[in-house]
């Protein structure tokens, strides 16, 4: 049987294969003992004695180390070559013994991962068998299901309803071969069942799921969804079996969000204060901030901002506590959380007066596209656009001034809007990476949408224009389908219309059927979020009809999942 050294190697050897061809065979020089008669035996050689050595620790190896140059030998070494995808000559060289140490060290580093993931889903496996209530939830050793060959979905893409297509997508991941992408599969599909109510499915699929930490994430996950359907009550009870304090905190947080967003600000409060007292616990001190921060955040939304403002200034005595964190790189992450909070609660002032203890270029960025934003919304476009001006990063600076330009227009500041948004065009021709450069376009031309909600045609023709410079065809798609819904709205029907041509034209040049319906159910979401049923449900449709045509078993049950999801919220 070979070990999971040989493992390790065989993965590192695929890589090289599909990375380069097989080269020539060496040119470097070597002993004489390889031109000699098969099974003779020389004298012997420290370099073979090394290449034994190294052979019997790959697995390849099982003879005497002996330094002795022999027909087992010389299949060993040839088994090893055809493996590494190599010249099989069978013969030995320095450069074969370098080549052989590189491939331990990396085996090693590989075996390290694998123990260690080893150990990591061992120790959240025991975590469950704990509790009786998450104990039941462990995937016995019986044989894997099977999905149903004779199953006929088309009734259900016919008519379709989150029941049948989640229970197609359960049928589709038990066709996924790869254990590691069933159980990714899984986790997909029951967030998507606990959002629709379909909780006893839920829990079946999580009993699916063979790694142990992806079932605690998948109560953490489950907690979420029933959260964001108001189902408080029963979302804590889920999180309550979390046996992970991190994840358990993580869903909590989500019932924070659902409570302010109900207005329920005594219970969000009252939770706030339970997951900064547990989140003492953690052994992480930069997930303990995190928490802390985003709490402080809520339970100034729920109303007692002076109580935020005391955990604020307690966690910044925390961070530059030496002790607490090691370097100065942590505690400028540390406080970007801190910053970020000050913004979110509407006190820019304050989340700039830590910049300077933030040092991380991204981290830095990140607090100021956050300033911008608040001062932005508060119609400080002064500030906002002072703000947006430090950010060095062209792609988000692009970005930001676009978000300042979408609130200028809404105060009516009609010809600001516009000549900032040229302003931030021309910064985004100047951004190397086509990605990044896709992004800020795309992020300015969202902005434009909105602006369109005023100003119209103007808006949406320069929307247009922008996505002639983005390289990305789902970002280019999906910018393609906001303008046309928007123009839907200002009930610009032939503009509209001509705009849903080229969207279908962008979406089908992705060359991913999956990326096609994820992005369809983004678009059917920003739908939903402005109230626009109808033309959610067009998008979910488009969807289907992509999904139908996919025959991977993994992409058809995510995106299977993400339709169903997206069908719930709809309705």
């Amino acid at each position: 049987m070979i070990d999971r050294r040989r493992l390790s190697l065989l993965f590192v050897a695929f890589v090289a294969l599909v990375s380069a061809a097989p080269g020539p065979a060496s040119a470097a020089p070597r002993d004489d003992f390889n031109n000699r008669p098969g099974g003779e035996i020389g004298a012997p050689s420290e370099l073979v004695h090394h290449i034994q050595d190294m052979l019997t620790k790959l697995g390849f190896y099982s003879g005497e180390i002996d330094g002795r140059m022999s027909e087992n030998l010389r299949d060993a070494v040839e088994a090893y070559q055809r493996v590494m995808g190599r010249n099989p000559d069978g013969k030995i060289s320095k450069e074969l013994a370098e080549h052989m140490e590189t491939q331990d060290r990396v085996g090693n580093m590989l075996q390290k991962l694998e123990t260690a993931r080893d150990e990591k889903i061992a120790a959240a496996r025991k975590a469950l068998m704990e509790r009786e209530e998450t104990r039941k939830l462990l995937k016995d050793d019986s044989e894997r299901e099977r999905a149903d060959p004779t199953r006929d979905a088309s009734g259900c893409f016919a008519a379709p309803d989150e029941r049948c297509l989640l229970s197609e997508a359960v049928e589709s991941a038990k066709a996924i071969f790869k254990p590691e992408l069933r159980d990714w599969a899984y986790g997909e599909i029951l967030v998507s069942q606990a959002k629709a109510g379909l909780i006893d499915e839920a829990i079946s699929t999580v009993r699916r799921i063979g790694d142990a930490r992806l079932i605690i994430v998948a109560l953490r996950d489950i907690s979420r969804a029933l959260a964001q359907q108001d189902r408080v009550k029963e979302s804590r009870e889920v999180a309550e079996l979390i046996p992970d304090l991190s994840k358990r905190l993580e869903a909590m947080s989500a019932v924070v969000e659902v409570m302010i967003v109900k207005d329920r600000k005594p219970d969000a409060q009252q939770t706030a204060e339970t997951i900064i007292k547990e989140a003492r616990g953690l052994d992480d001190m930069l997930k303990r901030v995190t928490f802390d921060a985003q709490m402080a955040a809520a339970i100034a939304k729920a109303g007692n901002e002076k109580r935020a403002q005391t955990v604020l200034v307690d966690l910044q005595t925390i961070i530059r506590t030496p002790k607490n964190f090691s370097s100065a790189g942590e505690r400028g992450v540390a406080m970007r959380h801190v910053a970020q909070a000050y913004a979110e609660m509407g006190q820019p002032d304050r989340a700039l007066t830590l910049l300077s203890e933030i040092g991380g270029d991204d981290d830095r960025t990140a607090v100021l596209l956050s300033v911008s934003k608040a001062q932005a919304k508060a119609g400080n476009s002064d500030d906002a656009l002072a703000t947006a001006g430090r950010i060095e990063t062209d792609r988000y600076k692009a970005a930001a001034l676009g978000r300042v330009a979408a609130e200028m227009a809404r105060r009516g500041e009609e010809e600001k809007a516009f000549a900032l948004v040229g302003y931030a065009l021309r910064l985004t021709r100047g951004i190397d990476l086509p990605y990044a450069r896709s992004y800020a376009a795309g992020q300015i031309a969202l902005a434009l949408v909105e602006i369109g909600g005023r100003y119209g045609e103007k808006a949406f023709t320069r929307a247009i224009e922008a996505t002639r410079s983005m390289e990305n065809d789902q970002l280019r798609a999906f910018v393609l389908w906001s303008v046309a819904n928007g123009q839907s709205r200002m009930s610009m029907t032939a503009d509209a219309e001509a705009t849903t041509e080229m969207a279908n034209r962008a979406t089908r040049q992705m060359i991913s059927s999956f990326d096609q319906v994820w992005m369809l159910a983004d678009v059917a979401g920003e739908r939903i979020a402005a109230g626009e049923g109808d033309l959610a449900r067009a998008a979910v449709d488009r969807g289907l009809i992509v999904a139908k045509g996919i025959t991977d078993a993994s992409g058809r049950a995510r995106a299977l999942a993400r339709l169903a999801a997206a069908l719930y919220d709809i309705r």
